[in-house]
């Protein structure tokens, strides 16, 4: 079979590959052009975060550009909109983890499960007299780190706002290309969020390693494995003992998994990003209904934090029309700042605790040990430092929360601009400010009914060139935007399981993704496949800050102790309860 390639920009004839000799370009282009169905004497639209056509971002975004694309052009609102989920995915792990130990017990197993096996097989490996209590200690260690990372890049972006620095375009460009204050922050954000960038190829790699490629891969210098773990600067913790090419032959899945993980042969000189692999996977995905339960949770979610994490290095990086800038300096020190918080997280979680040594001692993974864990960190925490972890990185107060004060039905009435921070005047406003604020109208009345000639979700918006922010955009009065939150009796069931409790009859069984899924779409968020397995909720018109959601696999539904985890997020974020939907349902 031959695939006919889409035409690229600047080349006036289009070329024929052999679906057995395709290179980078080759597999993009024919991506593009069958997926899109782009006409092929016409303009490459510009790729739009709300209409992916199924695929993860990333890998969408990465396809449409080598296709032919124009490179859609980035802004400082748009950076700071992926900042903040960033935020909010880190921070819900650890609240996660703290809330819900059967999770964080859940989330142990799957990424302990095979490294014994895998330690025996490796001599590399025979220095790690504990990998449980390694994998473990590494992986709640680098959650907490990502954390106080991300929220760094926030507060240098917050200062780049007052700095005066523009959304984005040429003006952008100069002053960050102009030494000065700005040059200097604006490149210290692109050195931090480098950092959750190599802590994510080594969790990735140290996973493949751990699991399915533990076959397939060598040390990649003769300097110890805790030597490679820890040190953020040293290039790899593996290499493949073959060529990338060599293991596609052998087994696709494993060479997909390599090339997701950073992963090449010694003698390889072609090397692709993250995204060329992502889309690659997500291309042959629905041919292989059995990967996802191959590759299994903790894989998944590595994947969709990678994706996460080169989302935001690609806005950042683009946010400026030369694409890429870090100014070559060594002069900017940004580490000294965040070394006290680091060093705190590093000696809590190298602490081994009575779980720990209990772990070393039999291997088992015991049921209760999630909670045994977090509470023996807590208490370590508050023995040292006289603090406990939420104090010590401020956890309850991350989230800004609307609280409903009246029946009112509108999501952009009802939620304010949230933002993420530690004093009081981030806190969301109420629904009548945020209006008066946004519109300066604070005596229009919004009304509640929209114009039925408008689709209110995603799905009903399929041209690649329709602006994200356009998406729900004149109602019937005064062209303020407002969503109904009316839903019909089968869905209220959902809502009413959703925020039930555990010894309530509604908080027993389980639930179906896919009925989450048309839920959040029915009250208008935008739904976006992020990579891997993680999904992100977007308010619709950004009336708030966004949320990230595991979709499980390969199975079809959550159990009780993760839909109810999902319904305390919503009341957390956004205030909502049984009640208010009740009443605003009634009234709408």
């Amino acid at each position: 079979m031959e695939i006919q390639a889409c035409r690229r920009a600047g080349r006036g004839t289009s070329e024929r590959w052999s679906d057995k000799e395709l290179d980078d370009h080759a597999v993009m282009e024919a991506f593009y052009e069958f997926k899109l169905g782009c006409p092929r004497d016409l303009t490459l639209p510009i790729a739009q975060r709300d209409n992916t056509c199924g695929f993860s971002w990333i890998a969408w975004n990465h396809a449409s550009r080598t296709a032919g694309a124009r490179r859609r052009p980035f802004s400082l609102n748009e950076c700071i909109f992926v900042v903040d989920s960033c935020i909010e995915y880190w921070h819900s792990q650890i609240i996660e983890w703290r809330d819900h130990p059967e999770i964080f017990t859940d989330h142990i197993k799957e990424f302990c499960q095979d490294i014994p096996d895998a330690c025996l097989l490796s001599e590399d490996l025979l220095e790690v007299l504990d990998p449980h209590t390694m994998l473990l200690n590494r992986r709640v260690r680098d959650v907490f780190e990502g954390y106080v990372y991300w929220i760094k890049v926030r507060k240098i972006l917050d200062r780049l706002v007052e700095l005066g620095m523009e959304d984005g375009g040429k003006r952008a460009t100069v002053q960050v290309l102009t030494p000065g204050r700005i040059q200097d922050e604006y490149t210290k954000s692109q050195m931090i969020i480098t950092h959750p960038q190599k802590m994510s190829g080594k969790a990735l790699q140290m996973d493949f390693a751990m699991g399915r490629g533990r076959i397939y891969i060598e040390p990649y210098s003769r300097t110890s494995f805790l030597t490679r773990y820890d040190e953020y600067d040293h290039d790899g913790l593996f290499c493949l003992s073959r060529s990338i090419e060599h293991l596609r032959k052998t087994s696709y899945v494993d060479y997909l998994l390599a090339g997701l993980s950073g992963l090449y042969g010694r003698e390889d000189k072609t090397k692709w990003g993250l995204w060329h692999f992502m889309l690659e996977y997500e291309q042959e995905l629905p041919k292989h209904p059995k990967w996802p339960k191959m590759l299994g949770n903790h894989t998944q979610r590595l994947l969709g934090e990678a994706s996460m994490i080169s989302d935001a290095i690609d806005v950042t990086a683009w946010i400026t029309k030369e694409g890429d800038f870090v100014k070559k300096t060594e002069d900017i020190d940004w580490y000294t700042e965040m070394k006290p918080q680091i060093d705190i997280i590093y000696k809590i979680f190298a602490y081994r605790t009575p779980a720990i040594k209990e772990l070393e001692y039999n291997y088992l993974l015991q049921d209760d040990l999630g909670e045994r864990l977090m509470k023996q960190w807590y208490q370590y925490s508050k023995m040292v430092y006289n603090k406990d972890l939420d104090e010590l990185f401020n956890l309850n107060d991350r989230v800004a929360r609307w609280t409903p004060t009246g029946p009112d039905t509108s999501l952009e009435s009802g939620m304010s601009e949230m933002k993420l921070g530690e004093d009081k005047d981030r806190f969301a406003q109420s629904g009548h400010s945020y209006l008066k604020l946004k519109f300066d109208s604070p005596s229009q009345k919004v009304k509640t009914r929209p114009d039925r000639s408008m689709g209110m979700t995603v799905a009903n918006v399929r041209d690649p060139n329709f602006p994200a922010n356009n998406l729900i955009t004149s109602y019937e009065t005064n062209d303020v935007p407002s969503i109904i939150f009316k839903i019909n009796n089968k869905q209220m069931k959902l809502v009413r399981r959703l925020f039930s409790t555990a010894s309530e009859v509604e908080g027993q069984g389980q639930v179906r993704w896919d009925d989450i899924y048309k839920l959040m779409k029915r009250i208008g968020f935008r739904v976006e496949d992020v990579g891997g397995s993680i999904i992100r909720f977007v308010p619709p018109n950004n009336a708030g800050i966004p949320f990230n959601e595991h979709r499980p696999h390969p199975e079809v539904s959550l159990n009780a102790v993760r839909y109810r985890a999902f319904g305390e997020r919503l009341n957390r974020r956004y205030g909502w309860s049984i009640n208010w939907f009740e009443r605003v349902s009634q009234d709408g």
